[in-house]
C-alpha cells in the first residue's frame, strides 16, 4: 500500500456507493412517475388527429413506458405525456414485430420537447390491439431519440 492512496478496495466500495445512490434515486423516481400515472392517465384517453382515433392511456403501458431502457428523462416524460402525445404526428405506421395476433398495427410518432431547458427529439409508440373483435389504440412506450443542437 502507497502511504496517503486509498486502497484498492476503498476505490471500489466508492463506486458502489455512488451507483447504489443513483440506483436508489431512479428506482424513488420511477415509484412516484408510476403512483403519478395510475393517478392520473391510466383510464383516460384523448383523441389523436392523425389516426382519427382515441387513444388509450393503461397500467400496462404506463409500466413499460417508465421502466423499459429507462432514463431520467423519459420518466419525467411521463407527467407531460398527455401534452407531448397531442403535439406530436404521425412519422409511420408499422407490423408488430414479433407478428402477434393481436397487435394490428404499431404507430410512431415524434414531437420535439423542451426538459430542463434542453430540446429533444421525442418518440411515442402506440399499439392498436384486437379486444373483442374491434382495434383499440393504446399507449405503450416514449422516450428521447436525442438531444438537439442549437
Amino acid at each position: 500500500m502507497i502511504i496517503g492512496l486509498p486502497e484498492y478496495t476503498d476505490v471500489i466500495s466508492l463506486d458502489a456507493r455512488y451507483s447504489n445512490g443513483i440506483f436508489r434515486y431512479m428506482r424513488n423516481k420511477k415509484k412516484e412517475a408510476i403512483q403519478w400515472a395510475m393517478n392520473n392517465l391510466v383510464g383516460k384517453s384523448i383523441y389523436h388527429q392523425d389516426i382519427q382515433g382515441k387513444i388509450f392511456f393503461t397500467r400496462s403501458g404506463i409500466n413499460h413506458a417508465i421502466y423499459a431502457k429507462s432514463n431520467s428523462e423519459k420518466v419525467e416524460l411521463i407527467y407531460h405525456a398527455i401534452d407531448i402525445l397531442k403535439s406530436s404526428r404521425l412519422i409511420s405506421i408499422q407490423k408488430d414485430k414479433w407478428s402477434r395476433p393481436d397487435v394490428l398495427g404499431v404507430y410512431r410518432f415524434s414531437t420535439i420537447r423542451t426538459i430542463n431547458k434542453k430540446k429533444y427529439f421525442i418518440y411515442i409508440i402506440v399499439k392498436k390491439m384486437k379486444v373483442r373483435g374491434s382495434g383499440i389504440n393504446y399507449f405503450y412506450d416514449h422516450g428521447v431519440i436525442k438531444e438537439l443542437q442549437l
